[in-house]
């Protein structure tokens, strides 16, 4: 095997008995494009159907279908507020403009946003390709590699659900900077090393897990381009020197991190979940991340948390990786791959694993993006290092059965990520006792006004699943059932039940408060609002529901400074300025209320209730030919809009005379 480039010097060669000859090589320059085209096509070919469907409620509604910055397209405000922002908890600038630009080119059309995440995952494909055969020279097993990258079930996740536009991201931008990292390893251009530098960043700032980037680049000093002095570390020290740049970006990315996810209150606290299950958790994680890799069986787009002994799966993962450990030490001169890959997909693994607990989820397919890439990496060049041929074209053979077996298992569970009900339901039957897809297969139901199908999935969700760390959002879904209903009584008493006794969430406790001003109970509808406005001061649930309050109360004044909050917080969301324009309305501050009218209807046009109060706002300032057009325009597109009907009327009998006292500012 040679694992060497053209031109590096400190290189030690790789022992030749353990390559097969092949007549290909060397690979002339157009066969290499060829290769990266065709897995581009497959990867593309294999995840085309997405194109067909629809957002997922999980997370696209905060990624895109209900952010209104984003769903303002790419403009200077949603550049400002991309960078600063800590909104889902995440500091990702370039995925939120990516979001940005797909709502220019596509709109809401979804088929649009899964266009490009599927390129962006036939680039990747192409990337891990170009990658393996630039620095290894052997294209053999790189295109094998990159192939079963581009087919694997663990990346349907990833490709099929618009929220992990960030693994995508990343990856590519990760995938480039190595790329260009063997380019420079060979050129020591410093043009070609600031660019590294600069994809370096674009990866961090897509996805925070890019943290692991300078150590997968120490990997591949490692194998195969073989820089790594095993014998002398003080003649290694310079790797580790020239990727202190990175090594500064990535410091910086993470306390940011820390910074984001605090705001957003998703690290779980030690005390709700202690380091020895943690280590449990993280240690199983690793067995099932393996076991899915080769068998990918009951896929699903959650696996919960569970408070329960897993000794069982600790053990068998602990197993196979001390099996593989010794097998990797045991080869680490024949076969340094082995030593590299499992290195590669223990250690990029590691930001996910669940040491820093974040979320409700036990472990993710998404979290395998890039790190199966070290598992695949061992199963490729294994073939490709057979002694014979015969072992060659038997092991070829076995891999194409598992190739051809994962294609169909991406091509079926691709296709149950079609839609909410299809997707809900998958979960439900693969893990019965899980409770997240219950309550989301709920909500569903709930949109589509179904109150009773939804009632019958969350009473069998609340016989069936658990405990799991999803648990409480049954009751928090019964009890926005029960809202539905108008029965604010009854969602309270599942609201607190959701507590388990505990004190509530921000998320709870904003629910707890609108329940309690449905109910008319003013004092504890303030009480609760309040409370949830110092657990999460810049929270925007948490500012509106507490304005709402205020509202109830009468106290204007009040309700419009937390509204000036809001919209400095999300200053694209339309319902954050109608909020402050009705407040400054019922204020008597009407220069300011029209000024926040114009811009909720024009952040949402299409909203008819904004329209006409901006309209009815105009009236009452004397604009009313102004006014008039935009209620005229407002009953063209809903005839059967009554108040637009009724105050077009009073326009009519007002024709005589515009500026008569019974026509500006009337009631």
């Amino acid at each position: 095997m040679q694992g060497t480039g053209p031109g590096v010097e400190g290189r030690a060669k790789a022992p030749v008995s353990a390559r097969p000859v092949s007549r290909f090589e060397p690979m002339s320059w157009g066969v290499g494009p060829a290769i990266a085209a065709l897995v581009a096509c497959a990867a593309f070919a294999i995840f085309a159907e997405t194109l067909r469907h629809d957002f997922i409620s999980w997370d696209d509604s905060g990624y895109v279908t209900r952010n209104a910055t984003v769903l303002a397209g790419l403009t200077p405000d949603g550049l400002v507020w991309a960078l600063k922002s800590f909104h889902m908890g995440n500091w990702h600038p370039v995925t939120w403009l990516s979001h940005m630009l797909d709502v220019e080119f596509f709109g809401l059309w979804a088929g649009g946003h899964h266009l490009s995440s599927t390129v962006l995952h036939a680039l990747n494909s192409s990337l891990v390709f170009s990658l393996l055969f630039r620095a290894s020279k052997e294209w053999q097993p790189a295109a094998l590699v990159a192939l079963m990258f581009a087919v694997h079930p663990l990346h349907v996740e990833s490709v099929a659900w618009v929220a992990e536009r960030k693994d995508l991201l990343c990856a590519f931008f990760w995938l480039l900077a190595l790329n260009v990292y063997v380019s420079w390893v060979e050129s020591r251009n410093t043009r070609t090393l600031f660019f590294m530098l600069f994809l370096s960043a674009l990866a961090l700032m897509a996805k925070p897990m890019a943290v692991s980037l300078p150590i997968t680049m120490l990997l591949l000093d490692i194998w195969p381009l073989r820089r790594w002095n095993s014998r002398s570390l003080r003649a290694s020290l310079p790797l580790l020197v020239e990727k202190a740049p990175v090594l500064i970006m990535v410091f910086a990315s993470a306390w940011v991190t820390v910074v984001a996810q605090g705001a957003a209150q998703a690290v779980t606290e030690f005390a709700a979940w202690p380091v020895e299950a943690r280590l449990a958790n993280a240690v199983a994680s690793y067995g099932a991340y393996f076991r899915q890799t080769i068998l990918p069986v009951d896929l699903t787009f959650f696996y919960p948390l569970r408070n329960q002994s897993i000794l069982v799966e600790v053990v068998a993962a602990l197993g196979i990786l001390i099996a593989i450990g010794i097998y990797a030490s045991l080869r680490i001169a024949s076969q340094p791959f082995i030593a590299m890959g499992l290195a590669w997909w223990v250690i990029t693994l590691v930001p996910t694993i669940g040491l820093i607990q974040v979320g409700m989820q036990s472990r993710a397919d998404r979290y395998m993006y890039l790190p199966i890439l070290g598992l695949l990496v061992m199963l490729g060049w294994l073939w490709w290092l057979q002694p014979t041929r015969i072992r060659r074209t038997v092991s070829l053979g076995l891999l194409a059965v598992f190739i051809l077996g994962w294609t169909w298992t991406t091509l079926r569970y691709t296709a149950q990520w079609k839609d909410n009900a299809t997707l809900y339901s998958h979960g439900i039957n693969t893990n019965p006792n899980s409770c997240l897809p219950y309550a989301l297969l709920a909500r569903t139901r709930m949109q589509e006004e179904k109150f009773q199908e939804a009632s019958k999935i969350l009473s069998r969700g609340m016989q069936i699943c658990g405990p799991d760390a999803a648990a409480h959002m049954l009751p928090i879904a019964l009890g926005d059932l029960e809202m539905r209903r108008s029965n604010p009584a009854a969602a309270a008493e599942h609201y607190l039940r959701a507590a388990g006794g505990s004190e509530p969430s921000t998320f709870i406790m904003v629910r707890l408060s609108a329940a309690m001003l449905s109910a008319g109970n003013l004092v504890e509808a303030r009480r609760y609002a309040a409370a949830a406005l110092r657990n999460s001061p810049a929270a925007a649930d948490a500012l509106r529901q507490y304005s709402r309050v205020l509202n109830a109360e009468g106290d204007f004044e009040q309700s419009a400074a937390f509204h000036e909050k809001w919209v400095s917080l999300e200053p694209r969301s339309a319902e954050a300025w109608y909020g402050l324009a009705l407040a400054n309305d019922s204020r008597g501050n009407l220069d300011a209320a029209l000024d926040s009218y114009r811009r909720a209807a024009a952040i949402e046009p299409l909203h008819h209730g904004m329209r006409l109060q901006y309209g009815w706002a105009l009236w009452r300032k004397g604009q009313l030919v102004i006014a008039r057009s935009i209620m005229a325009s407002v009953l063209a597109e809903d005839p059967k809009n009554e108040l637009a009907r009724s105050m077009m009327n009073r326009f009519e009998s007002c024709e005589s005379d515009l500026t008569s006292r019974s026509c500006i500012g009337g009631r």
